[in-house]
Parts: structure tokens; C-alpha cells; sequence
């Protein structure tokens, strides 16, 4: 899959987390399909997504957070996982730190889903819409 990306695609987007799976299998298999295609792979997009539920309140149990475990436990990218799909924020710091520890092990772009609009109560606790996305005012300016 990764070789089909760097040969036929512009760029890369994926869920793939795991650092030691990105930095020694994923991006090295994409960098060398793009070069045998002629292409630099320094100039294209590396981009990884990731959707998050907002909890400053701290009522969400992660337990109770429902995974896609379907789409990862046992299949190919269980190896390619070492998070979950849909990550629990507490504050702005929370999701600095997931977009810095991302851009660390590779990645030039983040691709952010918000689930809270869609999970406006998990595990019969409410969560704050609005909230969610007012976060992003103090998370945008420390990160690029």
C-alpha cells in the first residue's frame, strides 16, 4: 500500500501511529517508490489523521470511548497502531503534544476529525460541542 502511495500518489495519509512501524517501514517504503518514480518525496505531503473526543471536564471514562478494534486488532495495521483511533483530549497541552509527537516521527500534516459533535454524551456523561472546538484557539498558534 505504501509503495502504490509513493509511486502513484502526491502524498501520503494514513492512521499509522506507531513510531518504530512509521519511521522504519511506512515512510521509508513511500520515500523509496516515490524516488523510483521520479519524484521527491521531501516535497510531498505526509499526512496523518486522528479523530479526538474534548473532555476538559473530565467525565469520560476512556474505557467507555468505543474503538473500531475491528479495523485493527489482528489485521495489518495492528502493527501500525500503537494508540488508539480516536484519542481523548483534557486540554489544549493534550493535543499539542499528540500533533508534536506525530510531527516527530515524521508526519509534515495532521488531519483532525472531531468526534465530540458526534458522541454528545459518552457513557451517559455529556460533553461540551463547543468546547471542542474553541480548544483549537490556544492549540493553533503553538503548533505548525
Amino acid at each position: 500500500m505504501w509503495k502504490l502511495a509513493g509511486r502513484l500518489g502526491d502524498h501520503l495519509m494514513t492512521i499509522a501511529n506507531d513510531p518504530q512501524y512509521v519511521k522504519e517501514e511506512l515512510l521509508p517504503t513511500f520515500d523509496v517508490s516515490a524516488r523510483e518514480a521520479g519524484k521527491d518525496p521531501n516535497t510531498m505531503e505526509r499526512a496523518v489523521h486522528f479523530s479526538y473526543l474534548y473532555d476538559p471536564d473530565l467525565v469520560v471514562p476512556f474505557e467507555s470511548i468505543q474503538q473500531d478494534a475491528g479495523t485493527i486488532s489482528g489485521g495489518a495495521l495492528s502493527r501500525a497502531m500503537s494508540s488508539e483511533i480516536v484519542c481523548l483530549f483534557h486540554s489544549a497541552e493534550d493535543i499539542i503534544k499528540k500533533i508534536e509527537e506525530l510531527k516527530e516521527i515524521g508526519y509534515n500534516s495532521v488531519v483532525v476529525a472531531n468526534s465530540t459533535a458526534f458522541s454528545k454524551t459518552v457513557g451517559g456523561k455529556p460533553l461540551d460541542e463547543a468546547a471542542s472546538l474553541k480548544v483549537w484557539e490556544d492549540v493553533l498558534p503553538n503548533v505548525r
